[in-house]
């Protein structure tokens, strides 16, 4: 029985392999056919993809009718075809009005846009209508037989359309005439000349450069640069033996000028616009010579007006400053008191009565010095007192050059006399002199009496607050808390027991 069994397992086992293999031949025989399907697909789309381009129809055509309906379109350059073979729609209009089976004839020309074959096997090219088209021997295709229709031209002789692609199919073909290229005319001899830069480098300095070239053969010999004043008069020139020259031109007289680039060649001398410019020579402006200038400041105790009081002194300030921007020589300065004004000192300079004079001998652009006059009033005299100072120089035209003032005005102290006697009030009738209060001060120390002082009157002594009486307040702590630990106990067990009350109930 065991036996039986294991004979059993190896016949089903041997019928699964081969089942397996026949599977597997199977899937791999279908793989295979789709393979070949693919491939045949692409090889057949890329035969008729150029088939396609190779058709004056696409598509072919079906009739008679439509075959002169593509002559009357110029279809693909159709009609320019056949009118370069010398076929004409009368022509074309004769042929048969069926389409008839032919076999391929070895003597048999097929045209298309399409080169399928080698100049060496017969194929001719053709320029129709400014496309190119070819000319092969139909034996050439790899087919024995097709569809078409026949007809006849006088030039052309017998001529076929076919059906599948409206190709024509002839027994002759025009005679390509070589096409000749145009040949190019030899270069010639040229030189030009290229550029002239004109670059200023002060107000009547400039410098000129210029260029020039040639090719197929032509050379240069040199170039050289003119220049023109306003009126055309030639005032500079120069040049050098080359195709480049460089010059620089240093001019006086103002104007606009003109500048020409020439080159020499083996042509001969040649310019162009390009080599033409202008420049100018403007006005020199002289710079402007500094002016002098000179000021003066005149003020007392500082200030432009004060009062002084009869036999004290005073004092003018007198600030010279050279305002220009040229040194000053000989500067002189006077100060000319009023004749109610006593001129005692100086800090510099000569004081002579009531006149002063002092002499910078040379005061910088820019600096100023400053001097001082000590003066004072003898006596009192009403009103206000000028008092001007000038400064001079003979670097400066006119005289004075500059002057300020400051006033002043006197008064008298009169002095007081020394403890005057003091005349008595007498009180009125019937009222009683008031008493004058002395203030006391709180809180100050007591000081001991001395003669002709008032002792102050004693203090009231202030009534001391009575303290709050304090309430006590309610006892808290361990109790409290233990006894609200009872009552809320006692709350759930009531709770409690309500609720189990009215479970029993139900």
């Amino acid at each position: 029985m065991a036996r039986q069994s294991w004979k059993t397992y190896i016949a089903r086992l041997k019928q699964a392999v081969t089942t397996s293999k026949q599977a597997t031949v199977k899937h791999l025989g279908i793989g295979m056919m789709v393979i070949a399907m693919v491939l045949q697909s692409v090889v057949f789309f890329q035969d008729y993809a150029q088939a396609a381009s190779d058709d004056m129809i696409q598509g072919g055509v079906g009739s008679k009718e439509a075959i002169l309906a593509h002559y009357d379109k110029n279809t693909n350059n159709f009609r320019d075809v056949l009118t370069y073979n010398g076929i004409t729609r009368a022509e074309l209009a004769n042929i048969s009005s069926t389409k008839v089976r032919y076999e391929v004839d070895s003597s048999a020309q097929s045209w298309g846009w399409t080169s399928r074959f080698s100049e060496a096997q017969g194929q001719k090219a053709h320029t129709v209508a400014g496309r190119t088209i070819y000319s092969r021997p139909q034996k050439l295709w790899d087919s024995s037989w097709y569809m078409g229709w026949e007809g006849s031209s006088a030039t052309r002789g017998k001529f076929r359309i076919m059906s599948s692609c409206g190709n024509l199919l002839t027994y002759s073909v025009p005679q390509v005439i070589p096409v000749t290229p145009t040949p190019q005319p030899k270069p010639q001899p040229a030189a030009t000349c290229d550029s002239l830069t004109i670059t200023q480098l002060s107000r009547n300095r400039y410098h000129m450069s210029a260029k020039a070239s040639a090719k197929n053969g032509a050379t240069i010999q040199s170039i050289y640069i003119r220049v023109y004043d306003p009126s055309g008069k030639l005032v500079d020139a120069g040049g050098v033996t080359g195709d480049q020259t460089g010059m620089g031109v240093e001019l006086k007289t103002p104007g606009t000028y003109k500048a020409q680039a020439t080159a020499v060649t083996s042509l001969g001398e040649v310019t162009s616009p390009n080599c033409t410019g202008s420049f100018t020579i403007t006005e020199e402006t002289k710079p402007e010579e500094p002016k002098p200038s000179v000021s003066i400041t005149k003020t007392v105790n500082k200030q432009e007006h004060i009062k002084v009081a009869v036999n004290s002194d005073f004092t003018y300030e007198i600030t010279v400053k050279n305002t220009g921007k040229t040194d000053l020589k000989d500067v002189a300065i006077s100060d000319n008191a009023p004749k109610e004004v006593t001129l005692s000192t100086s800090s510099a300079g000569k004081v002579d009565g009531a006149k002063w004079t002092h002499t910078i001998a040379n005061l910088p652009a820019g600096q100023s010095q400053t001097f001082s006059l000590t003066a004072k009033y003898a006596k009192f005299v009403e009103g206000k007192h000028k008092n001007t100072a000038c400064v001079d120089t003979p670097t400066i035209t006119g005289s004075p050059d500059a002057c300020d003032d400051a006033t002043t005005e006197t008064y008298t102290v009169t002095t007081p006399p020394v403890n005057p006697p003091t005349q008595p009030t007498p009180n009125e009738p019937n009222k009683p002199a008031q008493p004058t209060p002395t203030p006391s001060v709180p809180n100050e120390p007591t000081t001991p009496p001395t003669t002709n002082q008032t002792t102050p009157p004693a203090t009231t002594p202030q009534p001391t607050p009575t303290a709050p009486t304090t309430k006590e307040l309610p006892l808290t702590g361990t109790l409290n808390t233990a006894s609200g630990i009872l009552g809320l106990g006692g709350l759930v067990s009531v709770t409690c027991a309500y609720v189990m009350s009215r479970r029993s109930l139900r």
